[in-house]
């Protein structure tokens, strides 16, 4: 029916709902009436309204246009979204139905709406969480993907992680810095940079100079500073760091390994304050565990490296020494033979690894000694002749015994059980050399006793005819009937026999010595 302006139910009615509506004129436009919610939502008075053309109020005309139309056809249209302009300026977005009626004559348009901005608002946020979410879950998936069959360096993988989180954080650099020992310092192992797709690292960052920050990296899981110029764990870096770069917003998670933190993931926005949401910490947090995975990966294999290294360089002086090296496991079982043992028992290695050591190198009648002695190993864990130096007979893989010199290592314990380390050596020449020199150092004796006894004779003999001389002389000088020749000719004897006496005495002495 017609809608009067007076004491009509349908006028109080429409003041009365608690929805803003308007009546506007179906041909061109005209408002005719709107409530007081109308007005207040608009912010206008409803004096100010009517009389204006309702597409003053649109943010695109041609949407009245294209309502105005279905109402004209369908006599309404129902939940249709549009966007209105409040009298400032602002605009909203209303959830509007229209109903075609009559107003004092004219044909017009009953239009009720609500304000669903709040409602848009949460879609898009629910679209860009989902967007997020996507984006996450597959830079994830890649990422996961690459450490199924992991290849390269630490270095490598890190340069791979960053330009995929980067792109799924929508940051413009992401970083990751290792903490030094004495957790005095953070250094940059890695800076991506979206712009450019540019990679750097090396920047350095002091203790000193953001205590806040590295207590945060150490005490928190995550680090969402929204305003990092204003937040107290970051703003210390705010004018050698945050400013020259156009840091507004830090994302920052510690990476740590067996409680310990060994450095930090670093998500920069350039721009201004960005709120960083729960979907965007727990995706920083998973890429930060996917690079603690990859420095434990690089740590492993540095460490099997080291491994192979220390083991290339012991087999090598192993194989090279001089003397045989056979490693012995707990049953007893050959697992080590070098080129030396090759040459000095007789097996080749692939030959002797293997085999039980008792039947390969010990002869018949001390097997049952070496198998006590192993047995009573395992009974009381005690072994009574490692580090000692032992000379004992072994067997050759041709059947002939030689002696050895044999020197047994501490048991080491391995998963397996323990492992026995016996150097050998051939004294087969060393026993001849013996031999020889014993037999030299015989001859050399009795050629000792044959000199004493020639000399204990050599001076009996000699001695007793030139005593005989001096005496004789000297008895003669007792003669006075002597002339004076006979005289000097007597002391010429004495002289000369006495000389010849301390000569002889002499060459005995040093005969002697």
């Amino acid at each position: 029916g017609d809608g009067e302006a007076g004491g009509n139910p349908f006028a109080r009615l429409f003041d009365l709902t608690p929805l803003p509506a308007v009546v506007s004129r179906l041909h061109d436009g005209i408002v005719l009436a709107v409530n007081q919610r109308t007005a207040d939502l608009i912010g206008i008075t409803g004096e100010q309204a009517v009389g204006r053309p309702v597409t003053d109020y649109y943010v695109d005309p041609a949407q009245r246009q294209a309502l105005a139309d279905r109402v004209r056809r369908d006599g309404r249209a129902d939940h249709v979204r549009l966007q209105i302009r409040r009298e400032n300026g602002d605009a909203f977005w209303a959830l509007v139905s229209s109903q075609l009626l009559s107003w004092q004559g004219d044909a017009a348009v009953l239009t009720v709406f609500h304000d669903i901005s709040e409602q848009l608002a949460a879609e898009t946020a629910l679209r860009d969480s989902e967007r997020r979410l996507v984006a996450q879950s597959d830079a994830l998936t890649g990422l996961t993907a690459r450490y199924v069959d992991p290849s390269g360096g630490f270095g490598d993988r890190l340069r791979a992680i960053l330009p995929i989180a980067a792109e799924a954080l929508r940051v413009e650099r992401l970083s990751m810095w290792r903490i030094a020992d004495d957790h005095a310092t953070i250094a940059c192992a890695g800076l991506y940079r979206r712009t450019g797709a540019r990679h750097d690292c090396g920047a350095v960052l002091y203790r000193h100079d953001a205590p806040a920050y590295f207590e945060a990296i150490e005490r928190d899981r995550v680090i969402a500073a929204d305003d990092a110029v204003t937040d107290p764990r970051t703003r210390a870096f705010r004018d050698g760091y945050l400013i020259p770069n156009g840091i507004a917003a830090m994302l920052d998670v510690p990476l740590r390994q067996s409680n310990t933190t060994v450095g930090v993931l670093c998500a920069e926005h350039v721009g201004a304050p960005r709120v960083w949401t729960i979907d965007e910490q727990n995706f920083a947090i998973s890429v930060a565990n996917l690079i603690v995975v990859a420095i434990v990966e690089e740590e492993r294999r540095s460490a099997l490296a080291r491994l192979a290294e220390s083991e290339g360089r012991a087999r090598l002086i192993v194989d090279t020494a001089h003397d045989a090296f056979v490693g012995i496991g707990s049953a007893g079982t050959i697992v080590a033979w070098n080129g030396q043992a090759e040459r000095t028992f007789g097996w080749s290695r692939e030959e002797g690894v293997g085999r039980n050591l008792a039947p390969t190198i010990i002869p018949a009648e001390f097997r049952d000694a070496h198998a006590s002695g192993m047995r009573r190993f395992h009974e009381t864990g005690v072994a009574r002749i490692v580090n000692q130096r032992l000379e004992l007979t072994a067997l050759h893989r041709h059947g002939h015994e030689f002696p050895v010199e044999l020197t047994i290592t501490e048991p080491m314990g391995i998963d397996s059980g323990f492992f026995f380390g016996a150097f050998l050596r051939d004294i087969s020449d060393r026993r001849e050399r013996d031999a020889e020199l014993r037999r030299a150092k015989e001859s050399a004796e009795a050629a000792t006793r044959a000199k004493s006894e020639f000399l204990a004779n050599m001076s009996h003999e000699l001695r007793t005819p030139l005593n005989g001389v001096l005496g004789y002389a000297q008895l003669l000088q007792r003669d006075r009937s002597l002339n004076a020749i006979q005289r000097e000719a007597l002391d010429a004897i004495t002289k000369c026999g006495s000389q010849l006496l301390e000569l002889i005495n002499d060459v005995l002495d040093l005969s002697k010595i």
